[in-house]
């Protein structure tokens, strides 16, 4: 053999390794999920179901959810009041009922399983991190009000537009009405 031949053998060995380190990377990079960079300070687990389950149990922890049911309850149960009066003296055991079964201990089984869901362990580590960050932090303090200004700002509007609603509604009962004659 030559040596010419000798190094178009290894030009052709070394373009067949680098397009199978190519492939290969290929295939190893279609396995990660890069949706997303790491955040600094985040500490990842061994991917297990409890793991899994550990991290849905600290986000919720961290977002606070528990105070945040309670709190809803409570604010329900007092536009319920402040919207009918009559209930007022069933407030101990409409309390209780809402407690029972809209309260933390109720849905947290139920919450938890929707996070072991809709993310995977390793984005529920990279939540907790970024929940330690300031921005984070704020996110969390600040959720809550702005769910209520966003509930408010749906009843205000439903409220504005209340009469054009029971306006259409009429219109199509008595619409059904003359159409049964």
């Amino acid at each position: 053999m030559s040596r010419s031949s000798q190094g178009m053998g290894s030009v052709q060995i070394a373009r067949s390794l680098l397009a199978l380190l190519f492939v290969l990377a290929a295939v190893g990079c279609a396995h990660q999920d890069l949706s997303y960079e790491i955040i600094p300070g985040a500490i990842y687990s061994e991917e297990t179901p409890e793991n899994h389950i550990e991290a849905a149990k600290s986000v919720l922890n961290e977002l606070g959810i528990e105070a945040t049911l309670e709190s809803a309850i409570e604010a329900h149960l007092i536009a319920q009041l402040a919207a009918n009066p009559e209930l007022r003296r069933f407030e101990a055991v409409t309390r209780e009922f809402l407690k029972t079964h809209l309260g933390w201990q109720s849905l947290k089984g139920d919450f938890i399983a929707l996070y072991v869901l809709y993310y995977s362990q390793r984005e529920l580590e990279e939540l907790l991190a970024f929940f330690s960050l300031p921005i984070g932090k704020k996110m969390i303090a600040l959720q809550p009000d702005l769910i209520e200004k966003g509930v408010e700002l749906g009843r205000r509007r439903v409220f504005e537009n209340i009469e054009g609603f029971q306006k259409q509604i009429q219109k199509q009962i008595e619409s059904e009405t003359s159409g049964e004659r």
